[in-house]
């Protein structure tokens, strides 16, 4: 069935058919119906594709005599079997009327279907909320996203300014070890001059008292 054949006749005088209804995400809310046109006592299968389902099946027949009609209505995902009518020609057979069986049958499978539209109707807007709850979601995990992303720019920024402060550090530790070093060689030369100065002083006091 394409997506505009609402109302598909099907000749089951060739022996039993299979008609598959279209694809139900792009036909949300809409009623395709299946009539068992040309007597014979075939079998008329109704199948899905993208293993879609009919109220939880993979596939539904539409069973009964001449003019029997499966009704199937679309809930954006799968498939929803409304009430079908099964009709019987040896007292349907008659011109229409108000009190007619068979308006009476279309009555109350109407009656039926704007029951099961309903539930349906009540299907989509759970879903629309849930969908819009996960848009919320994603706008929330976006943000948190961006946030960890500017976190790690901060904390990379951090790192890097500590590693400039040990570089620094560890020049500055070289200088006063250098300064060190100098300090101690200065001592050594100033306690040798001194060790030197007190030698010559004891020599020349030696020299006085002879």
């Amino acid at each position: 069935m394409g997506y505009f054949d609402y109302l598909v006749e099907a000749d089951l005088s060739g022996g039993s058919l299979n008609i598959s209804l279209p694809d139900a995400r792009k036909v949300g809310n809409q009623i395709f119906s299946v009539i068992r046109s040309v007597s014979a006592l075939n079998t008329l299968t109704v199948n899905t594709v993208l293993s879609q389902t009919i109220n939880g099946g993979a596939t539904a027949v539409v069973a009964g005599v001449l003019f029997s009609v499966g009704m199937f209505i679309s809930n954006g995902t799968n498939w929803r079997r409304l009430v079908s009518v099964e009709t019987n020609m040896t007292e349907d057979s008659r011109p229409l009327t108000a009190d007619g069986p068979i308006i009476q049958k279309i009555i109350s499978t109407l009656e039926n279907q704007n029951s099961t539209l309903a539930i349906i109707q009540a299907e989509a807007k759970d879903n629309t909320k849930t969908l819009q709850a996960m848009q919320l979601s994603s706008v929330e995990a976006m943000t948190k996203i961006t946030q960890l992303v500017e976190f790690q720019k901060q904390t990379q920024g951090v790192t890097e300014r500590l590693a400039v402060t040990e570089s620094r550090m560890a020049g500055l530790e070289s200088r006063i070890e250098g300064v060190t070093t100098t300090i101690r060689w200065s001592v050594g030369i100033a306690v040798s001059a001194f060790t030197a100065s007190i030698g010559l002083v004891l020599a020349f006091y030696a020299q006085v008292h002879k």
